[in-house]
């Protein structure tokens, strides 16, 4: 309950909801005990009636009251179980959304240098776990109360033959609704958390295989891969294998348990009949009711059997969203705008050598910058440090922009557009992925974007035009075609400064030729900083600094 307790405490701004739900489950069972037992005992009473009319004996029977009774219970068990599925899943879907607010607010608070770290991958798993949270509010909480509420009516139920009825009814049913919820959770705790957990290790071996299938096919390798990851998913179904039997063993239980309730109350009940302490009739009713008590108990099993799932999810969501550590702080003292200066900066990563020691360069509208050096001299880092995505161990900072020192967290403004070394297309039209770099601009601005970048002509020619999807299957594009895409969507963002890293990789020479032409009338006014391996394969900049000598 540590683990899960942090995620409970969202469930206060919905517990009329909740409580509605709750009320509404427990209607729907009760209307069906109330269909069962009345079922019961009006068929019992006509066929006993019907005996005695046989036998010329004066019996009568008032069949409407019963009828009607039925046919209530009937209707009120389907319309509260209508409402009951409405509000409950409504109410699960706002609390996973109020969750992942939290969560990822909670991510957007972390340090420069551990937010950046943040994945799609980890984002996918993240909202996996909260997603498996549900399993905590719609399929734990609010059965288990209303199974304890059955409890009790079983025990009242049996109340009608003996007090000692009743009683043996409240310890079978309270020792079956210990073990179908904390016994069964605390047996299948270890084999659903080693199985969530390989789930995981196994989604990231298939997309890395999927990420890199071409090598892979070429060098024969993908039949002994695709075994690997059969062996893999082999070692995943074994403990699942064993917490669905065990599973399985406690759904039995209640069965058996349910049998064991009805051949006591039946028993007990002849010998009440006998004694004329009770009617057949009644004794019928008790007997079926107990069939409608056995069904609180029913989706017990499923729910608790996946306990450690939840719990693991729970876990792994703590670590994401624990004690938020201060935000570090940029030195903004120097501020000059359109300005991206580094003064003195060094960075090294854990365990390596340092990578930037003693940088400095200002870059401003009138002066741009450019970076060159071998792989592994720190280009992208020195990027990433202008861009504001890592924060250096040493030296000063200046952005373009102003940043806010109480909400400084990556994707704040910093006045900076980054183009990465790696090209991120999204699986939409090419005009929704340009709209990424600035959701308000016009046709004419976009299209004179695609014209610096050698675009414009290929674009026309598309069917689809700036409709075309990519991405995707749809329409794949030329790695060249790629990275013109992304310098596209990264020159039209609004900002006083653009850092472009290796931004003609896959481009052919007489094309990145003439974007080169083209890039210092377009980034006017604007600073530009450029990194790549030579000056060949950088654009026009004013100054060139060489970087590992």
């Amino acid at each position: 309950m540590r683990e899960l307790w942090p995620w409970l405490q969202p469930l206060k701004p919905h517990t009329g909801r909740l409580l509605l739900g709750a009320v509404l489950m427990l209607t729907t069972l009760l209307a069906g005990i109330g269909l069962l037992g009345l079922s019961g005992w009006f068929l019992t009473s006509a066929a006993v009636t019907g005996a005695l009319l046989a036998q010329g004996i004066q019996a009568t029977l008032n069949i409407y009251t019963p009828g009607g009774g039925i046919r209530f219970f009937a209707l009120a068990r389907t319309v509260a179980r209508y409402f009951e599925r409405v509000v409950n899943h409504d109410t699960v879907l706002r609390l996973l959304a109020d969750l992942r607010t939290l969560l990822f607010t909670a991510i957007t608070r972390y340090p420069i240098n551990a937010a950046a770290t943040h994945s799609s991958r980890r984002l996918s798993r993240l909202t996996h776990d909260i997603d498996a949270l549900d399993n905590l509010y719609l399929r734990l909480a609010a059965p288990a109360a209303v199974a304890l509420v059955t409890t009790l009516i079983a025990a009242g139920l049996g109340l009608l033959i003996s007090t000692a009825t009743a009683v043996l009814l409240l310890c079978l049913f309270a020792g079956l609704l210990v073990c179908v919820t904390v016994l069964l959770a605390q047996i299948n705790l270890k084999h659903t958390q080693q199985r969530i957990d390989r789930i995981e290790e196994l989604r990231l071996d298939i997309i890395s295989t999927l990420d890199a299938h071409k090598e892979l096919a070429a060098a024969g390798l993908m039949t002994s891969r695709g075994r690997m990851l059969l062996r893999d998913d082999a070692g995943i179904m074994a403990p699942q294998l064993r917490a669905d039997r065990n599973t399985a063993v406690a759904q039995g239980l209640v069965t058996a348990a349910v049998q064991v309730a009805m051949t006591i109350v039946l028993i007990n009940g002849l010998f009440a009949v006998q004694s004329g302490q009770l009617s057949g009739p009644a004794l019928v009713l008790v007997i079926l009711a107990l069939l409608g008590v056995g069904e609180a108990y029913t989706a017990l099993p499923p729910a608790f059997g996946a306990w450690g799932a939840t719990v693991g999810s729970a876990r792994r969501l703590n670590r994401e969203s624990g004690p938020q550590v201060a935000p570090d702080k940029v030195d903004t003292t120097h501020f000059q705008a359109g300005t991206l200066e580094l003064t003195n900066i060094g960075f090294h990563y854990p365990g390596q050598p340092p990578t930037v020691t003693g940088l400095s360069f200002s870059a401003n509208e009138q002066h741009s910058i450019g970076l060159v050096g071998r792989s592994g001299a720190g280009k992208s880092t020195v990027a990433r440090i202008a861009a504001g995505l890592l924060k250096p161990q040493s030296g000063v900072v200046t952005f373009p922009v102003t940043p806010d020192p109480d909400n400084l967290a990556v994707g704040i403004n910093l006045g900076v557009s980054y183009l990465a070394q790696r090209t991120q297309l999204f699986n939409m039209t090419l005009l929704d992925n340009l709209l990424i770099g600035d959701a308000g601009a016009s046709a004419e601005k976009i299209w004179k974007v695609l014209e610096v970048v050698e675009l414009a002509g290929t674009v026309n020619r598309w069917s689809d035009g700036l409709l075309t999807w990519i991405g995707g299957n749809d329409h794949q594009l030329s790695g060249g075609e790629a990275r013109r895409v992304a310098l596209a969507r990264t020159l039209l963002a609004d900002t006083p400064a653009i850092i472009l890293d290796e931004p003609f990789t896959g481009v052919d020479t007489n094309t990145a030729n003439r974007i080169k032409q083209r890039l210092p009338g377009y980034l006017a006014q604007r600073t530009l900083i450029a990194l790549a391996h030579d000056d060949e394969a950088l654009p026009r900049v004013d100054q060139v600094i060489t970087l590992g000598n």
